[in-house]
């Protein structure tokens, strides 16, 4: 797929710390990725980006399946989430 994809929904912790975002395939099931914001006060102060979660990607055949697979995404990985 060429281009940048534009996510159906992000959703993101109450902390900032972590997101996940629900991509809709062109098979129309449903594609979820967590990612963890990163920081980097040294060379980048102020600057806040987003990098996927090695192993993060989920699929769902729903778009309610998708946000529930994300939710429990970012609750393991913020001890709360959202």
């Amino acid at each position: 797929m060429s281009g940048e994809r534009i996510p159906e929904r992000t959703v993101c912790a109450p902390d900032g710390s972590a997101r996940f975002l629900v991509f809709r395939r062109s098979d129309g099931t449903y594609e979820v990725w967590l990612q963890k914001r990163e920081t980097d006060p040294v060379y980048h102060p102020g600057e806040v980006w987003y990098t996927d979660i090695r192993d993060g990607a989920h699929f769902a055949a729903t778009p309610d399946d998708a946000v529930r697979i994300g939710e429990e995404g970012l609750r393991a990985l913020t001890d709360g989430g959202v």
